[in-house]
């Protein structure tokens, strides 16, 4: 059981009603916004040897409880997100992973990384409204020879549109409302690469250099007139370093 510091997250894509105080929130800038309750992330673990080779699998879950307060009715209200995924490292056979990831929430966007997908969206009676996400992981990775690894992974996060009126303004907020071009629908990526050792020494560490390719594409829910539905870029990394032992 693990208990997190929390962050009630919208980030820069979450349209907020015009008579809600911000500050309740963290918008990518305000860490400091109050919470309630530290997240609970619990999770069971289990790593399996058979013969030469090696299979592990685990099961997480995610508990988040959320708060905010109407100015006009002196209230406050609650939301209780949820959240899991089963991940797995199998070795069929030795030297070679098959690995995957996954991770499904109501209200757990804070946990996906730099993608900007929030936690939940704010109605116009400072009730919440939970956005539901998910993210898939899937690759291998595979020795060639004693020095040599070669990697490929593909990797999805989707997030569902949350979208309501604002009673003082008459206009949509939320996530995913027209116009809101940071609101991220859909984003992929494909890698591939190798990693190579120099030399690997069980008391000095080792050597590696490392070349990977990604292709990345982003799919928000609205963009102007006239242009893409979505962006993309390629990718290349190499590296060297040094790994202690």
């Amino acid at each position: 059981m693990l208990f997190r510091s929390p962050q009630q997250y919208v980030g820069s894509a979450v349209t907020l009603p015009a008579a809600f105080t911000a500050a309740e929130l963290d918008n990518g800038s305000n860490p400091g916004a109050p919470n309630l309750m530290p997240d609970i992330i619990g999770k069971v673990a289990v790593d399996t040897p058979t013969g030469d080779t090696r299979q592990h699998v685990e099961v997480m879950g995610l508990v988040r409880q959320f708060k905010t307060w109407d100015a006009t009715s002196t209230s406050t209200m609650t939301a209780t997100a949820t959240g899991g995924g089963l991940n797995v490292n199998l070795e069929p056979v030795k030297g070679v992973h098959l690995i995957g990831n996954s991770f499904f929430s109501k209200g757990g966007g804070r946990y996906l990384a730099n993608t900007n997908i929030p936690d939940l969206i704010v109605n116009g009676d400072s009730s919440m409204t939970l956005v539901s996400n998910r993210s898939l992981m899937g690759g291998i990775e595979a020795a060639a020879g004693t020095k040599t690894t070669l990697f490929g992974y593909h990797s999805q996060v989707t997030a569902t549109a949350a979208t309501t009126t604002d009673p003082a303004t008459g206009k949509a907020i939320g996530f995913g409302v027209a116009g809101q071009t940071a609101a991220n629908k859909d984003i992929t990526e494909t890698s591939v690469g190798f990693n190579y050792a120099f030399f690997k020494d069980a008391k000095i560490g080792s050597l590696q250099l490392m070349a990977q390719f990604s292709s990345v594409t982003r799919t928000p829910f609205s963009v102007p007139t006239g242009t893409p539905a979505n962006a993309s870029a390629k990718l290349f990394y190499v590296n060297v370093r040094f790994v202690l032992p």
